[in-house]
């Protein structure tokens, strides 16, 4: 009998390994990186040149929301490694340590590996957790570290005794899910308050008590530590980027047809539905309880800040939760109707057909996606890549050279000029007290013409905008009153009176217009040498 469980043993893990390599395979093909990523690449990039964790040298902003990650992109700049492939490798590393937490979880609240392995592949061929476990971005190591936390409080939870290491390992694990991002209270506080709960009121309650204090004590210690910092590093606890996004022109509007589309492109409508009819058998434990009312507090904070621009990049973070309720929901519905397979088969082809579809409907809804975050970067028509690594060649030698432009990531970071964020991200000034220009997360303020000039911006980028056709005779303002190029910066009809549009030369035939703001000889050299063409700005005077 005990071969014959060897067997079977060896067998699943087999299939386990298989599993886990093919969707670590499928990750690698959805690779991608995105412009926000090159702005922690920037702040990282600083740090390994002794200038410290900032966007621009002599500037403490912290214009980032990933200590963490931040942190460790840093370090190995520091030891002389390119940010973006050390991005690539960690995502990955992190997605893999995801899909090994859901097997744990899964298998530990439906009592069966099978079901563990179940969730871990519906998680996997999630189109967009498969695709986030690279970008750049903290948002796979953030999965990682939540469903950690999740895993280990359930098997604490579920435990027939408690264990201290398991609760000071829970209690750091959470803890640097807050350094990788603030908002992780939302998504570990359910369980961490059960946990104290569970130990504080155990039978013999002095021993609970201090049990607790295991779970409390180290996060308290880390995190406590790190506001010290931010606040005698930046001179602030809250990060700059909440106050660039806590604006009047938040919607929470926006934030429901967020989750609206991430539902419908889904095709998650008919396994909310058997969930709900299934609603008895599927809060059975307390578990599972603290899991949706998790899942819960998080879409309505989704809400509640008006969503993302990113293809469902916020709910990343629950998709772990949402696999279980799948698999738990396709497990009630085999044993009630015989039809757990018709939902298996809804969830899969669902995220097959939004992974075809999507990256031609998303325009409609303002929400990016994986695509045309990626596209920004390398194709012909935006290659903001190129853009950054021309303006750093024409101009990287003048360390008082300075752009605007709301393509804040990849542009700066290969340029290495001194930026100004328009929309304020890494811009104190423009964070508080910016106008209100939209209800787009992290793009809802931007700068007024007062302030660039106040900053003697030399080029406005704005949205940067590559064209073919050359610019001819003089641009009448009074006109046009925005254009792509200068849009970002709101400056209306009216500039100084030295302002003239320049086209640079950047690959293949295309050209960027800028808008040129304060003179600069660097600049009027370069115009001279690339015989650039430059038109004059009629409008009104300030």
């Amino acid at each position: 009998m005990s071969r014959l469980a060897d067997r079977i043993g060896r067998r699943f893990r087999a299939i386990w390994i298989a599993s886990l390599a093919a969707l670590l395979a499928l990750a690698w093909i959805n690779r991608f990186v995105q412009d926000d990523a090159f702005i922690v690449f920037r702040y990282a990039s600083n740090f390994a040149h002794g200038h410290g964790l900032v966007y621009n040298p002599g500037e403490p902003v912290e214009g980032y929301t990933c200590f963490l990650w931040a942190l460790l992109l840093g370090t190995g700049a520091r030891l002389g490694l390119d940010p973006v492939p050390v991005s690539v490798a960690l995502g990955l590393a992190a997605f893999a340590g995801s899909l090994a937490m859901m097997h744990r979880l899964a298998t530990r609240l439906e009592g069966e590996r099978r079901f563990g392995l179940a969730a871990m592949i519906v998680l996997g061929l999630n189109y967009t957790f498969s695709a986030f476990a690279t970008g750049g971005l903290e948002t796979s190591l953030h999965a990682f570290l939540v469903t950690a936390v999740l895993a280990l409080g359930a098997d604490e939870l579920l435990a027939p005794s408690p264990g201290a290491r398991r609760l000071i390992a829970l209690s750091v694990l959470g803890a640097l899910a807050i350094l990788t991002r603030p908002d992780s209270p939302l998504l570990v506080a359910p369980l961490a308050i059960a946990l104290v709960a569970a130990r504080a009121t155990e039978p013999r309650a002095p021993r609970g008590a201090a049990r607790a204090l295991f779970l409390i004590v180290p996060a308290a210690l880390i995190l406590g530590a790190w506001l010290a910092w931010k606040l005698r590093t930046y001179g602030d606890l809250l990060p700059n980027t909440f106050y660039a996004k806590a604006t009047p022109g938040t919607s929470p509007a926006r934030g429901i047809n967020y989750v609206y589309r991430f539902v419908t492109s889904y095709w998650l409508e008919a396994p909310l539905v058997f969930a709900l009819w299934c609603w008895r058998g599927m809060l059975a434990s307390s578990v599972a309880r603290i899991l949706v009312l998790t899942l819960g507090l998080w879409i309505a904070y989704v809400i509640a800040i008006g969503g993302d621009f990113m293809e469902f990049r916020m709910f990343v973070p629950v998709l772990p939760i949402l696999a279980w309720l799948i698999v738990r929901t396709a497990r009630e519905l085999e044993r009630r109707a015989r039809l757990g397979w018709a939902l298996a088969a809804i969830v899969l082809v669902g995220s097959l057909q939004h992974a075809l579809v999507y990256n031609h409907t998303s325009h409609l809804d303002r929400i990016e996606s994986v695509w045309h975050l990626k596209s920004h970067l390398v194709t012909e028509e935006q290659n903001w890549i190129g853009i950054g690594r021309t303006l750093g060649r024409e101009f990287g030698t003048d360390t008082s050279f300075t752009i605007a432009t709301t393509a804040a990531g990849a542009i700066p970071y290969y340029s290495g000029l001194r930026t100004v964020d328009l929309c304020g991200l890494n811009d104190r000034w423009i964070a508080r007290y910016g106008m209100v220009v939209g209800d787009v997360p992290g793009h809802q303020r931007t700068a007024p013409l007062d302030y660039l000039i106040e900053r003697r911006v030399n080029l406005v980028i704005g949205h940067p905008r590559m064209v073919w056709d050359s610019l001819s005779g003089p641009i009448d303002l009074s006109e046009v009153p925005t254009r792509p190029w200068i849009a970002g910066a709101r400056i209306g009809r009216t500039v100084p009176e030295r302002a003239r549009a320049i086209e640079i030369p950047i690959e293949r035939g295309y050209r960027l217009r800028v808008l040129e703001l304060t003179p600069n000889a660097t600049l009027d050299r370069a115009i001279e040498a690339g015989h650039w063409p430059v038109r004059e700005i009629i409008a009104p005077r300030p």
